[in-house]
């Protein structure tokens, strides 16, 4: 079923909630195939049913690296946002597709826990002659847009109150923005399960995470300069999660699409070395790229076609070039 493309980083549709409890101006979705994750894992995502061959999500995660953003074909998102030193909001968002999105992001550079993507717009338009409705324009040529895949009825369980998505007619599932503020607790499993569809069965479990508390966080990312975060470590029984930061460009005038990833253990610092941000070209259009630093911890399987991941976070949300949104 083709439907017209949307485009932009999977987090980028969990902003209309934060921008409504902030009165942040409003900001389109556009992605050339999600953002998504790079680095190692310490989240088992195990499955206990071992015995089912219909339903995908039994492999053993820990013996790969996470998916890299062009191969995903689909993703669940469950995110408690913060803003200052509390939680206010859980956003959960769902999508899957026939195949992974097309794009032109390559990795680049790589450095330490941190790799640099990059890689040419991919708008329709940008062909000559333009693509039609439902295409990207990929090397100049016009790719279609995959089909979206519906998974069937999917069920979350390990929140605070369970939550069931049904797709739509077109096979998208709406995004949930009125969760309670805190949904999971840190060491919680959180499974969400699908009777499957055009995507195959699932069976994925993550857990949750302690808040992300962090003082002056919100770094200003300068070209050729180290950046250097830091936050407070999770620890306990529940620790497990790594650090994951993820900043774009290609919005709104951008050039190109352009995406530093780190991921890194909860350790409390990262320094973005200066190799990896002077890569990263400042765009001129403001506050349009916001940007992640997230506690997660995730689960994957490979299906084929592509790679359905699961992932579960506490993340702050922040434009790299002005500070935290």
């Amino acid at each position: 079923m083709n439907t017209f493309p949307r485009l932009g980083f999977a987090w980028l549709a969990l902003v209309p909630a934060l921008c409504w409890m902030l009165a942040c101006p409003a900001t389109d979705d556009d992605d050339p195939g999600d953002d998504d994750a790079t680095g190692d894992d310490d989240d088992t995502g195990d499955d206990d049913d071992t015995g089912d061959d219909d339903t995908a999500g039994d492999d053993d995660t820990t013996a790969s690296e996470p998916p890299l953003p062009t191969e995903l074909s689909g993703w669940i998102r469950i995110a408690e946002r913060m803003h200052e030193d509390e939680v206010v909001a859980t956003l959960i968002q769902a999508e899957f597709w026939a195949t992974p999105i097309p794009s032109t992001q390559q990795v680049v550079a790589e450095q330490g826990d941190c790799r640099v993507l990059d890689g040419a717009r991919t708008e329709s338009w940008l062909c000559d002659p333009p693509c039609d409705v439902g295409y990207l324009c990929i090397d100049e040529v016009c790719e279609p847009y995959p089909e979206l895949a519906p998974t069937g009825t999917l069920t979350i369980t390990g929140l605070t109150e369970p939550v069931t998505l049904e797709p739509d007619d077109t096979g998208r599932y709406a995004a949930l923005y009125d969760l309670p503020a805190d949904s999971f607790e840190p060491g919680a499993e959180v499974r969400v399960t699908s009777s499957g569809g055009d995507t195959p069965a699932l069976d994925l479990a993550a857990h949750g995470v302690a808040d992300l508390q962090a003082d002056e966080w919100a770094q200003i990312l300068v070209p050729g300069e180290d950046m250097k975060l830091s936050w407070e470590p999770e620890d306990g029984a529940q620790a497990g999660g790594r650090i994951r930061i993820q900043m774009d460009t290609g919005w709104h005038g951008s050039a190109s699409l352009t995406t530093i990833l780190c991921e890194t253990a909860d350790d409390g610092e990262l320094t973005i070395p200066a190799e990896l941000t002077e890569l990263f070209a400042i765009p001129s259009c403001g506050e349009c790229e916001m940007s992640t630093f997230a506690r997660v911890t995730r689960d994957w399987v490979d299906l084929g076609a592509g790679v359905v991941e699961l992932r579960v976070s506490s993340e702050r949300i922040w434009v790299p070039w002005w500070g935290e949104w």
